[in-house]
């Protein structure tokens, strides 16, 4: 039927992204918030089977989401939605005891937008969370897999990163491990 399709080399999310990127895509149709980490431009939720009653969320629509509990408004990036949703659990990291997203996005606020300082808080004062002794490297390791995923090129016809490692402003993370097989190489 001449239908073209790529297979993910790693996760789907992250594939279908990248295609969205470079236009081989418009939108998205999908159940799994992951895509909006990943940072899918064009999102379509909830469709029934007859294709009717999805939700469209844009990315640049994301940061209008304030309501009693959440204010997205002065995020500066997607990078603060990614470290709630790691602090919070997600594919890459478990979700720790007592640690939801509501307590993740309090703590990450009220440590000024910091990860250091808000896992540094999270193990010093909160009796109720225990946070691994090597749960920094891998929540830096989660981090990194959201941003750099290997996804395949239809146009180089070669897998690729999701986003461009080279004069990164992630390179000092990206510098702290000489093997980058954690993200799908």
């Amino acid at each position: 039927m001449n239908i073209e399709y790529y297979v993910a080399p790693y996760e789907a999310d992250a594939q279908l992204v990248y295609l969205l990127k470079i236009k081989k895509a418009d939108v998205i149709i999908t159940e799994d918030s992951d895509l909006i980490i990943y940072g899918a431009s064009r999102i379509c939720y909830k469709l029934d089977k007859s294709g009717d009653g999805g939700q469209e969320i844009k990315s640049e629509e994301f940061k209008e989401i304030n309501n009693e509990q959440y204010n997205f408004s002065n995020f500066e990036s997607l990078d603060d939605l990614i470290n709630i949703s790691i602090l919070s659990g997600c594919d890459y990291l478990p979700r720790i005891k007592n640690l939801g997203f509501k307590t993740a996005y309090n703590q990450y606020i009220s440590n000024n937008k910091n990860i250091d300082n808000t896992i540094k808080s999270l193990k010093q004062s909160n009796k109720t969370i225990t946070l691994p002794t090597d749960y920094k490297e891998k929540f830096n390791k989660a981090f990194l897999t959201f941003k750099f995923q290997t996804v395949y090129c239809p146009i180089k016809k070669q897998q690729i990163s999701l986003n461009t490692k080279e004069n990164s402003v992630y390179e000092n993370i990206l510098n702290l491990y000489e093997d980058h097989n954690f993200m799908g190489k």
